[in-house]
């Protein structure tokens, strides 16, 4: 979801995801309908540096930004990036089919009436769906708090870097989604991105997004239980989650809370489904977010939910373009599954009225 609007001009622009445990970073070349991967990477970040879903400490976030950029040897430049799910405010609406200009006009009139917050304090943007009965068309409305697109600007600049587009996280996995599984776009699929502190969602069906909502849980959560049920340090809470855990003590209490957290997806996901009121059931989940490759978790919802779980490989339909090592790839690929969506965008890709 492009919320610059302001290039047209094709260009190959850097994937940044800032997530809250680490940067992942991937460039692709777009070459007819499909892509080569030139670079990929993630580091780090150490502490909090998120309050509220908002980028606090811009400073030490643009730190590893630098050193990512430094150790894949990629040179300033524009890049692509996404705010997170729970900033963002989206609504559909229906208005009548005019020039975009006009439309700008409406939508900014119509997003008064139903944005819970002053107009000007928000970033504004709308996507195009198609066009609807009545000669209209169906659109998507965006809307993200200035300071949350500040703050994502200030923790670029310092990096020596500048936003062309800013993408939704929800987006942008259904992007990825979309390019490496044409075989399921007839389907309802409910995308999860199982990420450390929170987790988002979008059903999509034939190319639409039907619902998005977010869990305020994650593989901190699994962490955090741990640590308290077995008396341990966080350190020795996330080894257990990276393993599953070694003696049956821990073996045991990581299965608990693992059942936990897929009952409470289920939950939710079942909630997401009744607000969308859709009639078709869904078809199956797809899970993206470093989170997503903890042991059992996949296996488990797959069993509660009764439905196909399986972890998004993003990288599966990428051509490489160099030598990568295969073992990397695989350890990083359900982890960037959103900066890889973000790396297929470019300026101008935007869908307009006379496109239709």
């Amino acid at each position: 979801m492009d919320l610059s609007s302001l290039f047209q001009s094709r260009e190959r622009l850097l994937s940044i995801d800032i997530g809250a445990s680490s940067v992942k970073m991937v460039e692709v070349e777009l070459v007819g309908e499909g892509a080569r991967l030139l670079n990929i990477g993630s580091l780090p970040i150490q502490g909090e540096v998120f309050s509220s879903n908002m980028i606090s400490k811009t400073e030490s976030v643009a730190e590893v930004i630098s050193s990512l950029m430094e150790a894949n040897g990629i040179d300033d430049r524009r890049v692509v990036t996404c705010v997170p799910g729970p900033t963002v405010f989206t609504k559909k609406i229906k208005t009548s089919q005019v020039p975009y200009n006009e439309l700008v006009a409406n939508v900014q009139l119509e997003a008064s009436n139903f944005i819970p917050h002053n107009i000007d304090a928000v970033h504004l943007d709308f996507h195009i769906l198609g066009e609807v009965s009545g000669a209209q068309y169906e659109l998507l409305v965006v809307a993200v708090k200035n300071e949350v697109i500040d703050a994502i600007g200030e923790t670029l600049a310092l990096a020596g870097l500048n936003a062309a587009i800013v993408d939704v996280d929800y987006f942008a996995l259904q992007n990825i989604f979309e390019y490496s599984y044409p075989e399921y776009l007839s389907d309802t699929v409910a995308l999860v991105d199982f990420g450390c502190r929170y987790s988002s969602v979008n059903i999509v069906a034939e190319g639409a997004s039907l619902f998005t909502g977010d869990v305020t849980a994650g593989g901190r959560t699994i962490v955090e239980a741990l640590k308290e049920s077995l008396d341990i340090s966080l350190a020795d809470a996330e080894k257990i989650v990276r393993s599953g855990g070694e003696s049956d003590t821990e073996k045991d209490a990581y299965e608990r809370e693992v059942d936990s957290l897929a009952k409470e997806f289920n939950r939710q996901l079942s909630f997401f489904w009744s607000a969308a009121g859709a009639e078709r059931g869904i078809d199956r989940i797809m899970l993206s977010g470093g989170a997503a490759q903890m042991p059992m978790f996949t296996e488990k919802l797959q069993e509660i939910t009764g439905l196909p779980c399986e972890r998004i490989d993003p990288l599966r339909k990428f051509e490489l373009g160099g030598d990568f090592d295969p073992d990397l790839l695989a350890q990083l690929g359900p982890s960037v599954g959103i900066a890889c969506g973000m790396a297929l965008r470019e300026p101008g890709d935007r869908i307009l009225p006379e496109d239709l």
